[in-house]
């Protein structure tokens, strides 16, 4: 996981209590927790594009790259 930086990761566990949670913590923010279907209130760009690959209404945390 350490070779790979995207920019956002997107998964239905959160992230910060699983077993790279140390490294996650200093190089990503939880933007928030959200139903994918959320994306029609909101302006992030993001979302938009993860409602078209993955429609369900299916709950899941979205982290940003912070360095």
């Amino acid at each position: 996981m350490k070779n790979r930086k995207p920019k956002y990761l997107l998964s239905y566990d959160d992230l910060f209590k699983s077993k790279n949670a140390e490294y996650l913590k200093v190089h990503y923010k939880l933007i928030k927790e959200f139903r994918v279907k959320e994306h029609l209130k909101s302006d992030n760009k993001i979302l938009e594009k993860i409602y078209i690959l993955k429609p369900s209404g299916t709950d899941y945390n979205l982290y940003e790259r912070i360095d």
